[in-house]
């Protein structure tokens, strides 16, 4: 009874702490303390959460994407030469950039992706490790299917593939481990 008495008290006061914390930050927000709202205000990431309902949306981007890909099967950015604007999802923008013979492959790299990701999952007792190849393959898969990747951030990429390497050989040396236990 006392444990599950602390486990109660224990989640009442970080309850408390996260309320005060954000109740902190949003009176020093409301009074500009130290700058900080002149400073988050004119921030870019502002700006740009700002301006998005005046730009076209990632999903237009990807309709316009997918009506086009049928008579640009090889590549060379010829779809967005024609939209004006880069997909922001790493398969389309392989697709537009390099073609089919490319866009093949990719889908099934993101299948193994995806496969690694469901293995994460599944894992009994999870340990630290577990938990952040889980977390950092998941954020930088998101990234990918939301921003151009190829053209703008390809150390994002490259760094995904780094992780996913990683991420087999792990899973690889926990299944042997689980099979000697």
């Amino acid at each position: 009874v006392a444990l599950f008495s602390s486990a109660i008290n224990s989640k009442w006061t970080l309850l408390f702490s996260v309320v005060a914390v954000l109740s902190l930050a949003g009176v020093l927000y409301a009074n500009n303390a130290w700058g900080v709202r002149d400073y988050l205000e004119n921030s870019p990431l502002f700006a740009r959460l700002e301006n998005e309902a005046l730009e076209t949306g990632r999903w237009d981007i990807m309709v316009e994407n997918f009506k086009l890909a049928p008579q640009h099967l090889w590549g060379g950015g010829e779809i967005e030469q024609i939209t004006g604007k880069s997909a922001h999802f790493y398969l389309q923008q392989c697709y537009d950039m390099y073609g089919v013979v490319a866009a093949i492959p990719m889908f099934f790299l993101s299948v193994n992706f995806l496969r690694n990701i469901w293995k994460l999952l599944r894992l009994q007792k999870k340990n630290k490790l577990d938990m952040l190849f889980l977390c950092m393959y998941l954020s930088m898969l998101v990234q990918c299917c939301l921003e151009p990747v190829f053209t703008g951030y390809p150390v994002l990429f490259w760094s995904l593939l780094l992780i996913h390497g990683m991420a087999n050989s792990y899973l690889k040396d926990r299944k042997r481990v689980n099979e000697y236990a």
